[in-house]
């Protein structure tokens, strides 16, 4: 499915799998809730249906706030719901069991988790959420704060299906899709900006292998065929340099 980011899926090689669960990491400011929210709003306006999971740290109210500034945001969509989570804390509610209820009621096709860590540090609580919303054949953004080396170390890089990771470098903003199960994926590092319709990605470009053809194809010039033998002919597709000074003939050898 489509990640509705401008130039993220030719990056992903296609888009994101679903069921699958996917880490949007990288340091503070740098796009990770865009991301993840852009995708959920392009997905909401096709009609899929759409669950937001707001942390401790990110009440709704603050999202809507940040929000308001990209063109994306529709808060008419009637296919994307909210849920906080301190509304399960205030009740002294298990977390997961609260997501799991709105899982169930909503019947989404895509959930995003802001800030997981601010919710659990368990294994086995993420371990069996990503089962679970698996088995409903979810498309799972999880979004929190890593630099590389932190997120190398830590246990959720490997139980993740994808990795993308946003950070700032001399200036610049990119993006690089470390890890991604069942895609063809561009690992290279990616330059992206925030514009009123939220990021954009421009996919740097890749040089496909080419195979010179084996056809020969004549040159024509009589007698060239005793310097280069083979009947004074090149391999179809060569690039060939004729040179030499001023008024030797270049160009009429061209001709």
């Amino acid at each position: 499915m489509s990640s509705g980011v401008k130039g993220l899926d030719e990056v992903l090689g296609g888009g994101f799998f679903r069921p699958s669960a996917v880490l949007i990491a990288g340091g503070v400011g740098t796009g990770k809730t865009t991301l993840a929210l852009q995708t959920l709003f392009n997905a909401a306006r096709t009609g899929r249906k759409c669950l937001f999971v707001a942390s401790i740290s990110e009440p709704i109210t603050a999202i809507n706030r940040f929000l308001s500034s990209f063109s994306f945001f529709d808060p008419d969509l009637e296919t994307i719901h909210f849920a906080d989570v301190g509304e399960a804390f205030m009740a002294k509610e298990d977390v997961f069991s609260f997501i799991r209820k709105n899982i169930d009621l909503i019947k989404p096709e895509i959930v995003v988790i802001d800030s997981f860590l601010s919710i659990t540090e368990n294994k086995e609580d993420l371990l069996s959420l990503f089962s679970y919303t698996k088995r409903r054949n979810i498309l799972l953004l999880l979004t929190e704060v890593f630099t590389e080396e932190h997120l190398n170390e830590h246990y959720i890089a490997s139980l993740v299906d994808g990795v993308i990771f946003l950070y700032a470098e001399g200036g610049r903003r990119n993006l690089a899709v470390l890890k991604m199960r069942g895609s063809a994926i561009s690992t290279k590092k990616h330059a992206f900006k925030f514009t009123s319709g939220g990021i954009e990605v421009f996919p740097k470009l890749s040089i496909a292998e080419t195979k010179v053809s084996e056809r020969r194809v004549s040159i024509g010039v009589k007698g060239i065929e005793h310097v280069l033998g083979n009947g004074g002919s090149v391999l179809e597709g060569s690039i060939i340099l004729v040179t030499g000074e001023a008024g030797t003939g270049k160009t009429l050898f061209g001709f």
